[in-house]
């Protein structure tokens, strides 16, 4: 019956095809059986071209372009269950959360930062008893940074399914930065992960450009499942689901994976939905068998971004995470005042890099006319308001200062306050130059932002010197729920350590019936469950290595 099957679907994807434009997209098809390997050639020898197709393990089928009419003439196969379009993946990280808390905290000069994360869900709190060692974790995202400091020690192997070799190397930051929240190793420098003695694994789908397909997520669970993965962490989704995807997913957690997923940043604004997503999440995170996380901030606060709906399950810290970046692609910056007293900044788009030491002047908006011969030789600190970013530095330079502090004149209470972030630049071309300048060799001086209420505080000083510095650096913060999912990932790996014989729904109890409830009383659709809890979770999973009580189990209603 199999060759039966197989033969009439290879008739009918050679049939009637010759006249048609080649004017292919992607899409998944479901077979009744094996049928993959049969058709190769054969869409070969219809359209002229070697055609690729991807084979899946965990389900029957295979993804493919094809035109219209080969989806047309498969539809009708009997050897054909289904077809679908492959819906594109994207990276759920944001840049900016317009109604958050400031953030909530600055990177170290020197030693090891701990993210507020970790002792928000009192993930250090078990440390000695398991970092999460033994533990596989995979990563599908854009690849990981396999060099990385704080990464090296634990990553384990991995595949690009984008380039479809062994060296899933991130050419975005983004699974970089996820990696570094669940793995990051617990040394003296950098920052630590939930789990930093955890097995990390890198499945690379997503591209430089954060974009990734359906298809390459299947073929990453399929090796996840190959490879005796323990947990999988996608900080990444789409708008459409996919019965196959579902399908792959299924079997993953058949297999005793456990699949954590990003709930989405759409709740309230997103490009192809001004108006927000209310009432559902992204997908994978929306199959039963993956456990759904949205973000919230330092202060437990649901992030504005984070979508929500009745599959959320629980929530995590997604804003203002600092986390791993791509090796020398990202930057601290901060000012270094008399008394020894470190300030947080933020280093402006198109600033050089470096350290500038003086004493400082003020300058009230750094217009032309703000300036004196006073500043001639010093840092000129400025008030945001009025001209540009780039105009007030270019103002700063033509008069002779020798770096630009610019301070906000919002509160941090605000939620645009805070140390500000911008660029000095509003156009650019591909080589990095300026095109709204006159002369695109200009090179800005060194140039940082602040918060008002530092930037107050010098004013009323007036005085120096201070070091305003803007150096490259491994690490950065993101915000997204994007964030917050490798905070479960990696909280799921450290308390799995502590109970290696825990089967994956035992876990995945104890994650969702420990969480700290928030907003509504009970389960409800803006925080799921509630906010993780390492501590307790463990104290469910393993009640004998803890002296508190366990946890009383909530029901759900």
């Amino acid at each position: 019956m199999k060759r039966f099957l197989i033969f009439t679907f290879a008739v009918l994807m050679s049939s009637s095809l010759l006249a048609e434009e080649v004017v292919k997209q992607r899409y998944l098809v479901a077979t009744r059986g094996p049928a993959v390997g049969m058709i190769r050639a054969q869409i070969a020898d219809v359209v002229g071209e070697e055609r690729a197709i991807d084979a899946f393990e965990s389900v029957q089928g295979f993804s493919a372009e094809l035109t219209a009419a080969e989806v047309e003439q498969l539809r009708r196969s009997p050897a054909v269950r289904f077809i679908e379009v492959d819906h594109p993946k994207r990276a759920l990280q944001v840049t900016a959360d317009g109604a958050m808390a400031p953030m909530a905290q600055a990177r170290s000069r020197t030693g090891q930062t701990i993210p507020y994360g970790i002792d928000l869900l009192r993930a250090r709190q078990i440390w000695s008893v398991g970092t999460g060692k033994t533990i596989r974790v995979g990563v599908i995202d854009s690849g990981i940074d396999t060099n990385h400091p704080d990464l090296i020690g634990n990553y384990k192997g991995g595949r690009d399914f984008v380039n479809n070799d062994d060296d899933p190397n991130d050419d975005n930051g983004h699974g970089t930065h996820v990696a570094g929240t669940v793995a990051a190793l617990n040394n003296d420098f950098g920052v630590v992960g939930v789990a930093p003695d955890v097995d990390i694994f890198a499945l690379k789908v997503l591209g430089s450009d954060g974009g990734g397909t359906t298809t390459n997520v299947i073929r990453a669970v399929d090796w996840a499942i190959a490879n005796e993965l323990d947990i999988i962490s996608l900080s990444l989704g789409s708008e459409g689901s996919s019965l196959m995807e579902e399908r792959a997913f299924q079997r993953a957690a058949d297999a005793g994976i456990l699949a954590f997923a990003a709930s989405g940043n759409c709740h309230t604004r997103c490009d192809s939905s001004p108006t927000g997503r209310p009432g559902i999440v992204d997908f994978p995170a929306g199959y039963s068998s993956v456990i759904a996380v949205g973000a919230i901030n330092s202060q437990s606060m649901k992030a504005s971004f984070s979508q929500r709906g009745p599959n959320l399950a629980v929530v995590a810290p997604g804003v203002g995470v600092l986390s791993a970046a791509r090796s020398g692609r990202s930057s601290i910056s901060d000012l270094l005042l008399s008394d020894s007293t470190v300030v947080q900044g933020q280093g402006f788009t198109f600033s050089p890099q470096g350290d500038v030491t003086g004493d400082y002047v003020f300058v009230g908006l750094g217009r032309a006319e703000d300036f004196t011969s006073a500043v001639q030789g010093r840092i000129a600190l400025i008030e945001r308001g009025i001209l540009t970013f780039g105009d007030k530095a270019r103002n700063a330079k033509a008069a002779g200062a020798t770096a630009v502090v610019i301070f906000n004149n919002l509160p941090a209470s605000d939620p645009n306050g805070g140390p500000i972030l911008g660029t000095l630049c509003r156009e650019s071309n591909p080589q990095g130059q300026c095109t709204n300048l006159d002369d695109t060799t200009f090179a800005f001086p060194l140039t940082v932002g602040i918060s008002k209420e530092e930037g107050d505080s010098l004013r009323s000083q007036a005085r120096g010197p201070i070091t305003a510095s803007i150096r490259p650096d491994d690490y950065t913060e993101n915000n997204g729920t994007s964030m917050a999912t490798p905070h479960v990932s990696g909280l799921a790996a450290l308390i799995w350590s502590i109970a290696p014989d825990a089967t994956a729904e035992q876990v995945r109890n104890a994650i969702l019936f420990t969480a700290t409830d928030l907003g509504d009383p009970g389960i409800d659709p803006v925080f799921g469950h509630g906010r993780v809890d390492a501590l307790e979770a463990a104290r469910l999973l393993a009640p004998e290595k803890f002296p508190s009580t366990q946890k009383k189990i909530r029901t759900r209603r």
